[in-house]
């Protein structure tokens, strides 16, 4: 049976050009290695890695090869690969949140120096609009006075009437 076996028989139909190059290498006299897909007997497929080494035997060339099965590391290596992106995602999705988390607290911040300096400024002018009817009232009553002294004194002296024409009182 081992001499009917074709390099097709054990080699991935995807790789058969692996097998030209395991051919060349042995008979320039140099070690070989490759990872590549080998076929077992049901025809189903397997990651391997190929090693081989030239050697004289009676005089003439001849290789001796190891194939190892890695289907199992290769699984491993890509699920570490998978489980590296899932992390990768998931470091950008937390520096993401982190950011949003630090541009809410800023506007939060933000807010509360606004509404303060908006309570700053409104508690002082309600004082003074909440006011403005007294003051008014009183004005007018001031007002009233001043105009009743006129009328009571017409020649109120030099005096007063220097301070009155300062203060422009009409005015």
């Amino acid at each position: 049976e081992w001499s009917t076996l074709q390099p097709k028989d054990f080699v991935h139909a995807s790789c058969l050009a692996d097998f030209g190059d395991f051919l060349e290498t042995l008979s320039r006299g140099e070690e070989f290695y490759k990872q590549t897909i080998g076929l077992h007997k049901d025809g189903s497929s397997f990651d391997c890695e190929v090693r081989a080494v030239p050697f004289i035997y009676k005089g003439q060339p001849h290789g001796l090869s190891m194939i190892r099965d890695i289907s199992e590391r290769k699984q491993a290596e890509e699920a570490i690969i998978q489980k590296s992106a899932d992390l990768e995602q998931t470091l950008d999705q937390l520096q993401n949140a982190q950011l949003q988390l630090i541009r809410s607290e800023k506007m939060s911040e933000l807010g509360n120096l606004v509404a303060g300096v908006a309570h700053e400024i409104n508690n002082p002018l309600g004082a003074i609009v909440g006011n403005i009817g007294a003051i008014s009232e009183y004005v007018d009553d001031l007002f009233g006075i001043l105009d009743l002294y006129s009328e009571t004194f017409p020649q109120p002296g030099d005096e007063i009437e220097d301070e009155l024409e300062d203060a422009d009182l009409e005015y």
